[in-house]
């Protein structure tokens, strides 16, 4: 257990250095914490340092809460999983879509994306679940898929199991959270909350922190965030607020089924089937693996400008990890190296330190270079200062900016830390965890 303390905390404390680390962690084994701990600061500006009861926004780490509430409201016999949403959602155009389908994101729903913002506005009014509701009966837009057939991450979605639990319960989304399943886990500091709407910020609140220019900043400050701020008013898909602290509770409370009875758990923790008889490793509201040591784990990341969080758990032992950054901006290769590096320790293994982007760097001739340029279908590759930059339109937001080459023949996308292959003729990326090909066309 010592080792095990020391070794995270070095590792925290090396990450933290190189600018990957800014929030608190905690880790628990067995009965007791192995080490917990914050470090940074709570604000860019007033730079006032953060504490282990520091509040955070946890972004998608709150979808386990909303598909919590659903598994509650069925066991209480107000709902099937298998209803179909149509029964509590009358006006949408959609058949097929059942509510276990919205909470392993298998709806096949498309993305309301800037419908629901630019209605909103045209209408005076905030952006809210409700808008996003619309946009599925107004905007006309087909499913993505077969209900079932395929898994696509969809926080419009979850924003619908919100509503669903508002309807069916008849309390707002945020009372229902708070009276039947955060108080009674002993979660006192866990709440949603709306920064840009509710009145009083809490006093130890993590402020979100954007890199940018050098320096971090306030998001709502930088012109090409302004559209996701205006998300903010949504429910359902994130904006639950709480620390490490609160955490480790809710992980006590499903480890002794204070809230959920160990059968719902496990109906949670299984993996999701598809029509094809495929299995996907996502249950309701988790992602979901398997430890050779540690046998099986759920967890879910989130990721929201200024916030970076993760929530991990064996669902057989006595063990979890939760950690809260309020910085994003920085490396994001490297964070993610840390993530996993964070988890390995967790694990009783070894982990190597995450490289920077310019540690990765390798040199490559321009003569070599030249070759690639062109047009990928959407996406354009040019040469620039004897540097390949690559410009894509990525969720409605236009990014340029190098593709920096590494070990191995493959680059680095720098405006979103991830990795491509470029073959001359074709270009190969991940997008929202989707492997996608884009041909050379010019």
């Amino acid at each position: 257990m010592q080792q095990i303390k020391q070794r995270l905390e070095d590792y925290i404390e090396y990450c933290c250095q190189k600018g990957y680390f800014n929030g608190t962690w905690l880790a628990y084994k067995d009965g007791k914490i192995v080490s917990k701990g914050a470090r940074g600061i709570a604000h860019p500006y007033e730079k006032t340092a953060l504490k282990t009861d520091s509040i955070f926004d946890l972004a998608s780490v709150s979808k386990q809460f909303t598909a919590a509430a659903v598994l509650l409201l069925r066991d209480r016999g107000a709902l099937s999983l298998d209803d179909p949403l149509k029964k509590y959602f009358p006006r949408l155009p959609y058949e097929g879509i059942c509510i276990k389908n919205i909470l392993n994101h298998t709806s096949g729903l498309p993305d309301p994306g800037m419908w629901a913002i630019e209605k909103a506005e045209e209408e005076s009014a905030a952006p809210s679940n409700r808008f996003n509701y619309r946009f599925y009966c107004e905007a006309g837009k087909p499913l993505l898929f077969e209900p079932g057939a395929q898994y696509s991450y969809s926080n419009g979605a979850y924003t619908l199991a919100a509503l669903l639990v508002e309807m069916v319960s008849g309390k707002p989304f945020r009372d229902f959270l708070r009276e039947e399943l955060f108080l009674p886990s002993g979660m006192s500091s866990t709440f949603i909350f709306h920064r840009r709407k509710d009145a009083k910020v809490p006093e130890n609140y993590a402020w979100p922190m954007v890199l940018s220019g050098g320096r971090y900043r306030i998001p709502e400050e930088l012109d090409d965030l302004k559209a996701l701020i205006q998300l903010d008013p949504n429910e359902g898909d994130g904006v639950v607020n709480s620390n490490v602290e609160d955490l480790l509770l809710w992980h006590q409370s499903l480890r002794d089924a204070a809230v959920l009875t160990h059968a719902t758990q496990s109906e949670m923790f299984r993996e999701t089937t598809l029509l094809s008889g495929e299995s996907y490793p996502y249950g309701y509201g988790w992602r979901l693996s398997k430890h050779p040591l540690w046998g099986r784990m759920a967890e879910h990341n989130g990721g929201w400008p200024g916030y970076s969080t993760k929530l991990y758990r064996s669902t057989e032992h006595d063990l979890m990890m939760a950690y809260l950054l309020n910085q994003t901006g920085c490396d994001g290769l490297a964070r993610a190296e840390m993530e996993a590096g964070l988890k390995t320790i967790l694990l009783g293994g070894e982990a190597q330190y995450p490289k920077t982007l310019e540690e990765r760097r390798v040199c490559i001739p321009e003569s070599r270079l030249t070759p690639l340029c062109g047009e990928y279908g959407e996406i354009e590759v040019s040469l620039k200062n004897h540097q390949l930059q690559m410009k894509m339109t990525y969720r409605e937001s236009l990014l340029e900016s190098e593709l920096v080459p590494v070990a191995g023949g493959a680059f680095i996308y720098a405006a979103m830390s991830t990795p491509v292959s470029l073959y001359g003729e074709s270009l190969q990326i991940t997008l929202d965890m989707k492997p996608r090909t884009f041909k050379k066309t010019k």
